[in-house]
């Protein structure tokens, strides 16, 4: 921005997920969704302490048109509805209770070879929103709303 005069903003975002994730999706909220919608036990295979960042994707896409319009430049913006902040385990836990209605539960299966299987240590990430909101933007869908579009999506597509 400074070297090319140039007017450049940065969204940095929290995990968005929703409507329109593709099929081949891994990340782990797209694998809580596959169960709920299988009727699937969610099983964990790490104590799910890690803690993560969410926002819907329409959501995300609103914040992004209004920092093109209202974002100052060379300043970073966190796109992220703090209210959807959850642990890995809370997260499944959610989906069993809110999505699958209790017909499916979250199983801890630490297998003894866990460390050679690659998950990362846990981790506590948490992002603020607040230069966000000073620009009049507001997050609209949590994360159970957000579970049920992305799994109409999900249903509609097959």
């Amino acid at each position: 921005a400074s070297q090319y005069g140039l007017r450049v903003v940065s969204a940095r975002l929290a995990q968005t997920f929703g409507a329109g994730i593709l099929p081949t999706e891994n990340r782990v909220f797209a694998q809580f969704a596959k169960s709920a919608v299988k009727k699937e036990n969610i099983v964990l295979h790490t104590t799910g302490e890690s803690e993560g960042n969410y926002v819907y994707t329409a959501d995300a896409i609103r914040a992004i048109l209004l920092l093109l319009v209202k974002g100052e430049s060379m300043e970073a913006y966190n796109i992220v509805n703090e209210d959807s902040h959850v642990s890995i385990r809370n997260m499944a836990e959610l989906v069993a209770r809110e999505i699958a209605q209790n017909q499916i539960q979250v199983v801890i299966d630490i297998p003894k070879d866990s460390a050679s299987l690659g998950y990362a240590p846990p981790v506590k990430m948490w992002l603020d929103g607040a230069k966000m909101r000073s620009l009049g933007w507001e997050p609209t869908v949590g994360l159970v709303e957000a579970y049920r579009r992305m799994i109409a999506y999900m249903q509609f597509e097959k």
